[in-house]
């Protein structure tokens, strides 16, 4: 019976595969304190590293037929919330879309959970350094415990159209 013994290599190759890794863990190291996009993959991408001046949410609401209004997951049409946010500039130019999803729901839903009205609604929050701006307050003081940062709504589209 043979028996094979593992080896790593010898001393010298070692030697090799250390000085790479350190050569490595060094140029990581230097592109993200001085380098850019340019020496990616050793240095972060910009716009994966700065923080946005806005964070956007969209949300649907629904006025279901027992009398309550609720926030309706994405999953409740079969849909993400990046797709719905894709297809925003058809929802504001067509909001009959909405009563698509809305159709599309109701032909499953209990009776007292089936959607009488639907508005899909923008959350705009704006953030300074990766803080949010409070209204009323210079910008760049940071929220304090307790505080609740300022979300400008805005009802994109709804239907039934409104009255």
């Amino acid at each position: 019976m043979v028996t094979a013994t593992l080896e790593s290599g010898s001393r010298r190759s070692r030697r090799f595969r250390d000085l790479v890794a350190v050569l490595t863990v060094a140029a990581l190291f230097a592109g993200s304190l001085f380098w850019s996009d340019d020496a990616w993959p050793f240095a972060p991408f910009r716009m994966f590293s700065k923080a946005p001046k806005t964070i956007f949410v969209l949300t649907l609401e629904a006025d279901l037929a027992g009398g309550r209004t609720v926030s309706m997951p994405f999953g409740a049409f079969h849909l993400r919330r990046a797709e719905a946010e894709g297809q925003l500039p058809r929802i504001r130019q067509y909001p009959r879309l909405l009563g698509d999803l809305m159709a599309s729901y109701n032909r499953k839903a209990p009776q007292d959970d089936r959607i009488v009205a639907i508005r899909a609604v923008g959350k705009n929050l704006a953030v300074k350094d990766g803080r949010p701006i409070r209204a009323g307050v210079s910008p760049g003081l940071p929220v304090d415990q307790g505080d609740r940062p300022s979300w400008q709504v805005e009802v994109i589209a709804r239907w039934p159209p409104a009255q």
